[in-house]
């Protein structure tokens, strides 16, 4: 099973809180549901939306435009992108991007087209500047305080 987070300052966000219940279901939805992916960018029916979450079609349609207009989450052809959730889940590393790659090539040139023209970065570009990990530093540097300890010595 995929685990999504989602923060709990969402209830006290401005846009959020201005939301109806079934819109605030919806948002949820959108940001958690099984297609998500780490690309941020999937293919779902209006039809499967329904019978999800309970919502009749009109209202979906109707919170996807509020939510297109406040640039929150866009919405092409049955795809679903959702413009800032790289802020919050950052997939790094050799295989994510392996992953990313895959998931796009998957994609028409007018998706990624329409995706590029709403996000700030394209595709293939980082959307992150990778972290520095000092673990391996770490552990060599401990590693070479140990091998000059003479065992007998230790306090303990």
């Amino acid at each position: 099973m995929i685990t999504r987070i989602l923060y709990t300052d969402i209830w006290v966000d401005d846009f959020f809180f201005t939301l109806s219940s079934e819109e605030k279901l919806l948002f949820i939805y959108f940001l958690t549901n099984e297609r998500v992916n780490i690309i941020h960018l999937y293919q779902i029916h209006d039809k499967r939306i329904e019978a999800d979450t309970g919502i009749n079609t009109p209202i979906i349609r109707k919170a996807k435009v509020k939510f297109e207009k406040a640039g929150k989450i866009y919405f092409k052809d049955n795809f679903v992108f959702l413009k800032n959730a790289s802020r919050f889940e950052k997939y790094e590393g050799e295989k994510n991007e392996i992953a990313k790659e895959k998931l796009f090539a998957r994609l028409s040139k007018q998706t990624i087209d329409w995706y590029n023209n709403i996000n700030d970065t394209p595709i293939h570009t980082p959307t992150m500047i990778p972290s520095i990990n000092h673990k391996s530093y770490t552990i060599r540097k401990r590693k070479k305080l140990t091998e000059n300890v003479d065992p007998n010595s230790v306090p303990f």
